[in-house]
C-alpha cells in the first residue's frame, strides 16, 4: 500500500511487522511490531512440551 503522495510504501510480514519504506531510496524508514504474547518469557526449563508447542512459543516471542 502506498501513501497518498506515493512517497512511502507500507508492507506487512508474517513476522507481525509492518515496515514503512521510502520509495525514492528503497530504505526502510520504520519498523512497527505487533504485540507478541510471550515476548521475553523464558520457558527453557519447561518439561513435557512437544516440538510443535516449542515452535509455537518461539514464534510468539519465548526464549526457548
Amino acid at each position: 500500500m502506498f501513501s497518498g503522495d506515493g512517497q512511502i510504501l507500507l508492507s506487512g510480514g508474517l513476522d507481525r511487522t509492518i515496515k514503512l519504506w521510502d520509495v525514492a531510496t528503497g530504505c526502510c524508514i520504520r519498523t512497527l511490531m505487533g504485540d507478541r504474547l510471550y515476548e521475553g518469557m523464558n520457558l527453557r526449563g519447561a518439561t513435557e512440551l512437544t516440538n510443535a508447542q516449542k515452535a509455537t512459543l518461539k514464534v510468539l516471542g519465548d526464549l526457548i
